[in-house]
């Protein structure tokens, strides 16, 4: 990876962020002169914390500091506010990226308090409604299938959630992309001719988000968990409440095994708890695979427009 020395301001996930590496996934920000939320620099990363509390490769963890030792990087997180980046030699900067925009900006979140989820999210009727579930539950191929009917997608993959004075959820813009495999795009229709590969190996690749002029977050009403189990005649959407919600936000919370190593369970369970009071939370039973995709997405676009 090349060195780089230009500063370059971004907005994602409710932050603006300045970073001394080009970050082409992200929507570009306004320099206003405010102290930016968080500042990531290329720099020397020690292989290992002094004192850490958790050392398990390939994290390290003392504090409010986060040591990730991968082979693209090692990747410094400290205190929710700055990125040190120590990517190893040759490294492809894509490489590097993949994991900056996703365990390192979870890591990021829960320093922060924020409450990442492994979801997507997508706007309808002025709010946003996510969709959460484990890898190949289909939530990206649903968010550009929602997309292609001219939906706005908010977010991909990590969905962050903060809260008002109130205790209202907001749903903040992620990376403008969806990050699909060939066969997902095949079965939209679509080829990857034209895509950027998501890294170099795979052959999953980045479909962008429409982008806006002012990107804006918006209230996170609903929440839907996708499931791989054949629904009851009729039964397809179904609503959790009370601790069955909790439970399920915290099986989808990004990185939760991470955070809880970091000791941020009193704090990742009143976000669960607080996130349940206010925003519906469903499960979805349907078969997965492409053969049965069209008609569960068309009945969770039914079941959206109900109330909206």
């Amino acid at each position: 990876m090349a060195a780089q020395s230009q500063w370059r301001s971004y907005a994602a996930f409710g932050l603006r962020l300045v970073s001394q590496i080009a970050l082409p996934e992200l929507a570009a920000a306004a320099d206003d002169g405010a102290a930016p939320d968080l500042v990531i620099a290329l720099g020397p990363v020690a292989r290992s914390l002094a004192g850490a509390q958790h050392a398990e490769p390939p994290v390290q963890i003392e504090g409010e500091t986060f040591l990730l030792d991968l082979p693209p990087a090692r990747y410094l997180v400290e205190n929710g506010r700055r990125v040190t980046i120590d990517p190893a030699p040759g490294a492809a900067e894509s490489e590097v990226r993949v994991w900056l925009l996703g365990s390192v900006i979870g890591v990021v979140c829960h320093q922060r308090g924020l409450l990442p989820l492994h979801a997507n999210a997508i706007e309808i009727g002025g709010a946003a409604a996510a969709f959460a579930g484990p890898s190949g539950a289909g939530k990206s191929t649903l968010a550009a299938w929602f997309q292609a009917r001219g939906r706005r997608v908010l977010c991909d993959d990590v969905c962050v959630v903060s809260f008002s004075a109130e205790g209202e959820p907001t749903a903040w813009p992620g990376v403008p992309r969806i990050k699909l495999w060939r066969d997902a795009l095949t079965a939209l229709g679509r080829t990857p001719d034209g895509l950027e590969r998501v890294a170099a190996d795979d052959d999953k690749y980045n479909l962008p988000i429409r982008p806006e002029v002012s990107p804006r977050p918006l209230p996170l009403e609903r929440l839907y968990l996708l499931r791989a189990t054949p629904a009851t005649p009729g039964r397809m959407i179904n609503r959790l409440k009370a601790a069955a919600a909790v439970g399920a936000i915290a099986d989808n919370t990004y990185r939760w095994a991470i955070a809880v190593k970091m000791r941020r369970s009193p704090e990742l369970l009143a976000n669960c708890v607080a996130l349940a009071k206010r925003c519906e939370v469903f499960t979805v039973d349907r078969r997965w695979g492409y053969g049965d995709f069209e008609s569960g997405a068309r009945e969770i676009e039914r079941h959206l427009l109900e109330d909206t």
